[in-house]
């Protein structure tokens, strides 16, 4: 029952498909993509302004002629994670604890 009382809070609170983001966010890193296209990371716009996800801009590393490695920006690629206030929000959830829950959840209140 606590378990449905949290998932009831946190979709009313973000909606579901900004849960289902963040929750895909939380898997590991071999098992979800971590880089986004430009259009790909506007589905996390939401979740970047409440302040639980970041995206960052891509480079990418090139060797000119004399071996030297130069990082460029690589247009259209971010990196999407989550902040340290998205992972307090889905471990609260995940762990199924209510007042872990609300602390998270005020962490992300303007």
């Amino acid at each position: 029952m606590v378990y449905k009382g949290l998932l009831v809070s946190l979709n009313e609170g973000i909606g579901k498909e900004a849960k289902e983001l963040l929750l895909l966010l939380a898997m590991d890193n071999d098992k979800r993509a971590e880089w986004y296209t430009s259009d790909g990371s506007l589905r996390f716009a939401g979740l970047i302004v409440a302040g639980l996800v970041r995206a960052k801009a891509g480079w990418s590393a090139a060797m000119p002629g004399d071996g030297r490695r130069v990082l460029y920006p690589w247009p259209g690629q971010y990196r999407v994670e989550l902040t340290e206030r998205g992972n307090a929000l889905v471990a609260a959830w995940k762990a199924g604890d209510p007042e872990a829950l609300r602390v998270a959840q005020a962490l992300i209140q303007p």
